[in-house]
């Protein structure tokens, strides 16, 4: 079974950046991962081209006319686009844990459909601050390393599943 990862991306080039470094550090790698992109960054198709050196997995880019707001239509490209059995869609600012595609290949039954929404809502100001080494370490997964940023009385949303998998 082969798992694929879908990004959705739309000029965010630092968030998309935090996103593959995050995805570089996986347990288990993805078959290919696709950036949807509303538009046609030149930025993010440096970003691309620089991650496909970098990642030990198949790294595509699809565009489309930036006419507004056509994110359904750019992942629609993506997925014919994609050779995966299985796919994941993501936003360009999810950082995903590193045993986050090896989760999603643990739960995966025929028939089934999983669909995931705990996340960390953190400061924009933090998340500008925040590198790529912190990101591929884990250290934003991290109960001290939170709390020294002062992002412990951040919004949980969810908090039961988060505060399990917080070290």
């Amino acid at each position: 079974m082969s798992i694929n990862v879908i990004i959705s991306a739309y000029k965010d080039y630092c968030s998309l950046d935090k996103e593959l470094a995050a995805y570089s550090a996986q347990t288990l790698m993805p078959s290919e991962i696709i950036i949807a992109e509303d538009g046609q960054s030149q930025k993010i198709a440096y970003l691309v081209n620089k991650w496909r050196l970098l990642l030990k997995t198949s790294l595509l880019h699809v565009t489309q006319e930036d006419c507004g707001f056509r994110e359904n239509k750019i992942l629609n490209k993506a997925i014919q686009v994609s050779t995966g059995s299985q796919l994941i869609f993501t936003d360009q600012d999810i950082l995903p844990r590193n045993d986050f595609i090896a989760m999603h290949n643990k739960l995966l039954k025929p028939g089934y459909f999983i669909s995931g929404g705990s996340h960390l809502n953190i400061k924009q100001s933090f998340h500008e601050r925040l590198n790529c080494e912190d990101i591929v370490n884990q250290n934003i997964f991290n109960k001290a390393f939170l709390d020294s940023n002062s992002l412990l009385n951040i919004e949980l949303l969810r908090a039961g599943f988060w505060l399990k998998f917080l070290i």
